[in-house]
């Protein structure tokens, strides 16, 4: 697992836990939310910038780092493409839950299935052995590592419904 994955998945852990039933009638809960939520939008889109710049700050490589000889790694420490859209649609499940947007509900438990599905897809494609399916295209997107695939089709089913 990449760190800029394991980052991502303590931010969407913690907008998770301020969705909680038990937990979002605290005080806290909606300051939680809120950090958690734009937390993560602000990682993911610097993320998204500096890959476009094609420039490090090197938060890839804070606690392991990854050589050019990785495993079906396209740039050493960046999460695939697959990983970086379900963490900004857990992003975009907190935005909707922080501003109160009515009507939410189907559209939030189709996100929250959509983050599932792209977690299970990842799991079946290494089932199947089918690079493609845990989103590897060559030069363009990094494998989605079997574990990742794991964390977010948990992540999306405790999302739903909330």
């Amino acid at each position: 697992m990449k760190t800029t994955t394991a980052i991502c998945f303590v931010l969407a852990g913690l907008l998770a836990l301020a969705l909680d039933p038990g937990v979002k009638k605290r005080r806290w809960a909606e300051t939680l939310l809120s950090a958690s939520t734009f937390g993560l939008l602000f990682f993911l889109l610097g993320m998204f910038t500096l890959q476009l710049l094609n420039f490090s700050i090197g938060v890839e490589k804070v606690l392991v780092s990854e050589g050019a000889e990785a495993i079906k790694s396209v740039n050493p420490g960046e999460p695939s493409l697959g990983t970086s859209l379900a963490f900004l649609l857990v992003a975009v499940i907190g935005l909707m839950r922080l501003f109160h947007m009515k009507g939410k509900r189907l559209f939030v438990d189709s996100i929250s299935m959509t983050v599932t599905a792209i977690g299970c897809t990842a799991v079946l494609g290494y089932a199947l052995g089918l690079p493609v399916l845990y989103y590897y295209v060559a030069e363009t997107s990094t494998a989605m590592a079997f574990h990742t695939g794991v964390g977010l089709s948990a992540l999306g089913v405790s999302l739903y419904q909330r």
